[in-house]
């Protein structure tokens, strides 16, 4: 049997329901979300069925979340817009390449300050987070 969290919200007033949410432990992945009515979710709560919405995304469920930092040189950083995350979406994916095939990089690390390790010629050494799924 697998683990998750349960989360079940307070009622929104918006719309007057209760969301609640199961997120997979193995891959921090969000995958039920359901919306009911507070009137129904009492219901529920008393052992009666009730109706209810949900959405459902279980794409890596049950495996395991894995990560790793690398630093990644991003070329010529003088170029602007999207050129710029052009440069460096090419950067993340050849280093993410290197690193094997199931790794995906965050290209948002490539542009982030907060991630700058030095200037090197022909361009800037940025830590960038990869990730993989691993059954």
């Amino acid at each position: 049997m697998l683990k998750c969290d349960l989360q079940i919200s307070r009622p929104h007033p918006d719309g007057n329901y209760i969301q609640i949410t199961l997120m997979d432990e193995a891959s921090s992945t969000q995958f039920m979300t359901l919306a009911v009515s507070c009137a129904e979710f009492a219901k529920a709560l008393t052992g009666l069925n009730v109706e209810a919405e949900f959405d459902l995304h279980a794409g890596h469920v049950g495996q395991r979340l894995e990560w790793c930092d690398q630093e990644v040189l991003i070329p010529d950083r003088e170029k602007i817009g999207d050129e710029r995350e052009r440069i460096a979406t090419e950067a993340v994916t050849a280093a993410a390449s290197a690193l094997g095939s199931e790794w995906a990089g965050d290209v948002k690390d490539a542009s982030n300050h907060h991630n700058f390790v030095r200037s090197e010629d022909g361009g800037h050494v940025y830590r960038v987070r990869f990730h993989r799924y691993v059954a």
